[in-house]
């Protein structure tokens, strides 16, 4: 089983040294089944996905409820098509949660499918990113029905709720508070994180620190092509 390993760094960085292969398993070991709920495809979430997919000791599924952003997607506030220039569906394992009518549900729209997956699944536990969107919730409530380990991940921070008025802070703890009460862990990505969860019931027993993954041999490779083109781009631009 993978660990969450303490840190004092703000980012953990996915090294160019990183092992290309996955490392020898004991094949007699049993592989912990791992589902990871997510709304869409995430630029900076991607690249963990396949590092962490090299694992021998995990057994990755990645559920979405949508490609937006890995396919072609329409943005109503640009209104044109967008869709990431990077590759994001690639080196690791993920499904297209259904709706309930059998077409895949888009944002916060899997509905059944979520449920259905987790139920069917056989996973020995769950990694959801937030809980804003219905399936995220209904992620953590399946996941709590089917009696497995649901964890959770965000970057929410207590800063802003210190400055709630009365009535809104106490329906904010009353709502988050219940919810909380049905996740075994939460990834904290730092101290105002931290602070969050703690700040609405969340006991020391129950936080693990995960920084914010780094995809380091990315930005290295873009730094060092665009380091040749520099002299281009100085007569260019008259520098």
């Amino acid at each position: 089983m993978v660990e969450l390993e303490s840190t004092t760094k703000t980012n953990q960085v996915l090294s160019p040294a990183a092992p290309e292969k996955p490392r020898p398993r004991d094949e007699s070991a049993r592989r912990l089944r791992l589902a990871i709920v997510l709304a869409h495809p995430v630029q900076y979430l991607s690249p963990l996905f396949r590092r962490l997919a090299l694992e021998p000791e995990l057994d990755l599924t990645v559920l979405y409820s949508s490609l937006a952003g890995a396919e072609p997607t329409r943005d109503p506030d640009f209104g044109i098509s967008v869709a990431w220039d990077v590759p994001l569906l690639g080196g690791y394992k993920f499904k297209v949660l259904k709706s309930g009518r059998g077409a895949a549900g888009g944002e916060g729209h899997a509905g059944r499918g979520v449920v259905t997956e987790i139920w069917g699944g056989r996973y020995d536990a769950v990694l959801v990113y937030g809980w804003g969107d219905a399936s995220a919730r209904r992620a953590i409530l399946a996941a709590r029905a089917a009696r497995v380990p649901c964890v959770i991940t965000g970057d929410s921070n207590s800063l802003n709720d210190l400055e709630l008025s009365r009535p809104k802070a106490w329906v904010k703890k009353a709502v988050l508070g219940t919810l909380f009460q049905h996740i075994q862990g939460f990834c904290y990505t730092g101290p105002f994180n931290r602070s969050f969860y703690k700040l609405y019931g969340v006991n020391d027993e129950r936080l693990f620190f995960a920084p914010l993954a780094v995809d380091n041999e990315y930005f290295m490779q873009r730094a060092e092509a665009e380091r040749r083109r520099r002299n281009k781009l100085r007569v260019r631009y008259g520098i």
